[in-house]
């Protein structure tokens, strides 16, 4: 889920009958003024104050488009009911207003069952049952197209369930938010599982700016129940833009974000592709459909900074952006999945994280070793240093040197690409982008310092293709500074195949000084040299060389479980260097597809890689994880 410039209109707010003493404290405000919001682009987003009139043309427009756009949905506001009567279809009531007690009949078993309901609760119906309501109550329903699962409660009440407690994430990004998953994608995140329709009811104070990919994502609905005063989502419908920085104009900019003002009784529908961000402290049931696929929020924050940089936009003309997402996040004492060998670190060394608005950077003892890069269409190390403060990789296309090759363009120092997920070419293609919307966690001991963060794949049309989560981890060991690369690769809603492809996976382009062709090293553990090591399985390549007349030289290991270990190997005498697990047909010679990997959606699958680089020339028996 998840998380401008217009006119705000507000009403009286409205309080659910029950409600806990915190949300009372945090809500309770005064009536504001009237106004119009600006008009609705075609496809965009769009807002309906649902009302006890008998029509209400706002929730009927909103209804249609929704079940335009979802085949097998259908979308019902019912106030004021005392039953809601059996349907052919699955159905998802959720409780707006009212308190009382619900009496659930089956009509196959002539089986009934009495609770209690209030505000926030959900009752998921299947075909053949009904509900009748004493008092009534104010719903929302869902019909479905697919069957609920089994062994489902006959209400879900996120205030009174005990196995619902608040489950960080989405947009509930501050400390303690509250966030209770009512029907979930995974079941780390609640107990009721449903991939049709999901459902978490949160308070949103400020959540990052984002969307949801047209393909391997989903529609969000906010149901709001109660708001603040000033309370507002910020959308933009123009997504192809802000996807594209480099070419939006200040006459695009103020038509780029609209604000909707937010009231209590509003349905808000935020259709796939629509970019939007939560503030001001908003109470709703966020409702996804078909469900909440994990990690499809891409963030789009970055953007709209590089927006405003290029043009200068400042105070009132610049686009807003999520306040909490630039200041670095304190370090934490979590360790690293996967943490260097204890016996291979320098104690004498302090290694250190440093967050930045458009990176991340290591440093030991006050000298810098490396930069993560944000601002490239994927993340990226440059530099890249060893002890003694020399280049360790080529500087194009972050900056232009003499004495180096100028060619691939996307060889971008040290980085994680492939050339084929489901089609899609993210080693070559620019309209590609691998984004990262959030940083999870980061921290450090001294010895070590690491961070964690989920990155989503898109391609040039805006679609998911999949997500990772990566831990970085910086280390030192003696004559070599060193990197951990965690990843985590995740299928959305679609699947993925990992394609058969020698183009890719995580990769190092050499500087000049360490490159076979230019008179440097490079061999694997069989010990095989130069053009030889290309498509061979080894657990390790290294390259040798003289850099600033020094002789240094790089590592790369690959993780004894990684799938196909040891791996095949993309290395070039040119100075490209790539682990590639994929690329069967070119490099063994099997038949075309036989290197592919395949995953279902929501499967997952890791690969783990090491990165030394030393000041002088190592040992190649000594070579080990």
């Amino acid at each position: 889920m998840h998380p401008s410039h217009a006119n705000i209109r507000h009403g009286p707010m409205f309080l659910p009958h029950v409600f806990c003493t915190w949300a009372l404290a945090i809500f309770l405000g005064a009536a504001c003024t009237t106004a119009v919001a600006p008009d609705t682009p075609q496809g965009g987003a769009l807002r309906a104050q649902l009302s006890t009139a008998p029509e209400n043309p706002e929730f009927d427009l909103l209804s249609s488009a929704f079940s335009e756009s979802n085949e097998g949905y259908a979308l019902r506001w019912l106030p004021g009911s005392s039953a809601s009567t059996a349907s052919a279809a699955p159905q998802v009531l959720f409780v707006q207003s009212g308190e009382g007690a619900a009496l659930i009949t089956d009509n196959e078993t002539s089986g009934t069952t009495t609770c209690n309901y209030a505000v926030g609760d959900l009752l998921p119906l299947p075909p053949g049952q009904e509900v009748s309501f004493t008092p009534p109550a104010d719903l929302l329903s869902f019909s479905l197209p697919e069957a609920l699962p089994k062994g489902l409660p006959t209400i879900i009440r996120p205030d009174w369930d005990p196995a619902i407690t608040d489950t960080p994430g989405g947009c509930a990004t501050e400390t303690g938010a509250y966030r209770r998953i009512l029907l979930t994608w995974l079941g780390k995140n609640g107990p009721y599982l449903y991939h049709g329709l999901n459902a978490h009811r949160v308070r949103v104070m400020d959540s990052f700016t984002h969307y949801h990919p047209l393909v391997g994502g989903f529609d969000e609905f906010y149901l709001v129940q109660a708001a603040q005063a000033g309370a507002r989502l910020i959308v933009g419908e123009d997504l192809p833009a802000i996807l594209s920085p480099e070419t939006v104009s200040a006459e695009q900019v103020p038509s780029l974000l609209r604000e909707i003002p937010v009231e209590a009784g509003d349905l808000i529908y935020l259709p796939r592709g629509v970019v939007h961000r939560g503030l001001g402290g908003i109470l709703a049931q966020v409702i996804s459909i078909p469900g909440f696929v994990p990690n499809s929020e891409i963030g789009v924050d970055e953007n709209l900074r590089a927006i405003n940089a290029r043009l200068g936009l400042k105070g009132s003309l610049a686009l807003p952006v999520h306040a909490s997402d630039t200041p670095p996040a304190p370090a934490t004492d979590d360790k690293p999945r996967t943490a260097p060998d204890s016996e291979t670190q320098s104690a004498t060394r302090h290694v250190v994280l440093e967050r930045l608005p458009d990176r991340i950077r290591f440093t030991v003892d006050g000298q810098l070793f490396t930069e993560y890069r944000l601002d490239g269409r994927f993340p990226a190390f440059f530099p890249v240093r060893n002890p003694t403060g020399d280049d360790m990789t080529r500087a194009f296309p972050f900056e232009k040197r003499s004495g180096e090759r100028q060619d691939h363009p996307h060889h971008r120092s040290l980085w994680f690409a492939h050339g084929d997920m489901n089609g899609v070419d993210f080693w070559h293609d620019e309209s590609t982008v691998v984004n990262q919307p959030r940083m999870l966690e980061s921290g450090g001991d001294g010895e070590q310092a690491w961070f964690t963060s989920a990155n989503t794949w898109v391609d040039g049309k805006g679609r998911l293709i999949c997500t990772d989560e990566r831990r970085i981890t910086a280390f030192t060991r003696e004559h070599a500074f060193g990197l951990d690369f965690d990843i985590t690769l995740t299928a959305s809603g679609a699947g993925l195949i990992i394609g058969d492809t020698k183009e890719g996976t995580c990769a190092i382009r050499l500087a000049p000084g360490l490159v076979a062709d230019k008179g440097g090293t490079l061999q694997n553990s069989s010990g095989q040299k130069g053009g030889a090591v290309w498509g061979q399985r080894s657990p390790w390549l290294l390259a040798q060389g003289t850099v600033n007349t020094r002789p240094a030289a790089v590592a790369i290991l690959d993780h004894p479980d990684n799938p196909r270990y040891p791996t095949t190997w993309h290395a070039r005498t040119y100075g490209l260097v790539a682990a590639n697990p994929f690329g069967l047909a070119a490099f063994e010679r099997k038949p075309n597809g036989s290197g592919a990997l395949t995953l279902k959606p929501g499967e997952s699958v890791r690969f783990q890689y090491r990165f030394l680089f030393f000041s002088g020339h190592p040992d190649p028996a000594s070579l080990k994880r």
